[in-house]
Parts: structure tokens; sequence; C-alpha cells
């Protein structure tokens, strides 16, 4: 059964983590976000690219918006590539690591730094790598 919610809408479904409003021809659904974040995430952008023995190292430059988590993820079979995460010379991440999220309050330019934790396991053929930056 539905319940009047205002003059216009009427709740069509409840559910613990949603609840289906309709009005006439229109629907909203309106979702339960804990601390300002959902579980549904979205590919903000994204890189790929190779470090070999003679490139150990390669930057990217990214642009995070304000006031969103975001979510950085490393895919490579090769166990010692790593990045950090740098704005305006200073370095965000305390180590290099493979995956990172963190909420940004104050979007900008920044820099994602690809390296090896080992670069002497570096070859001439190089390591492939993908990074997603997700956004929620």
């Amino acid at each position: 059964s539905s319940a009047l919610i205002s003059d216009n809408y009427l709740v069509d479904s409840l559910t613990i983590d949603r609840i289906y409003l309709t009005y006439k021809d229109r629907s909203i659904i309106l979702r339960k976000v804990p601390y300002g974040s959902g579980a549904e995430q979205s590919v903000l952008s994204g890189f790929m690219g190779k470090l070999t023995s003679a490139i150990p190292e390669k930057s990217y430059p990214v642009t995070f918006p304000s006031s969103k988590k975001i979510t950085l993820e490393l895919q490579t079979s090769d166990p010692d590539l790593v990045f950090n995460v740098e704005t305006s010379g200073k370095i965000l991440t305390v180590k290099p690591v493979r995956t990172w999220s963190s909420v940004i309050v104050l979007g900008g330019t920044f820099t994602i730094k690809m390296k090896s934790s080992n670069p002497s396991k570096l070859t001439n053929e190089g390591s492939e790598f993908d990074v997603k930056v997700f956004v929620q």
C-alpha cells in the first residue's frame, strides 16, 4: 500500500537502503548514503603504460573533483610496481601503494607517480600496468 508523503509524491516501495517515490508520470529513487558515500563507483579516468629499465618512472596528471571519495586501483602482473599520489610537490601517500582511497576536500590537479619498488628487476621488455581512478 502506498502512503502519502506530501501532496504530490507517494511512497511506491521502501527497502532498507532505498525509497521509491512516484508522482504522475515521474519516479524518484532516494538512496540511503552513510557518511556521504554510496556503494556505486564511477570511473573518472584511467591510464596505462609500461615501465622499463630505460624508463623506470612515469608521472600522470589527474584532476580530482572536490568533496568526493577517490579510489585508485593499480592492475599489473608485476608485484613490484607501485605509485605515489602527489599535489603541489607534496606526497599524499605515506609510502608507495597499489591501491589508495581518500575523500578529496579541495579538488584540483594531482600527480600519480608510477615506479617500481625494485627498479633493478625492470627489464628492457618492461612491466605493463593499468590504473583506474574511481569517484564515489
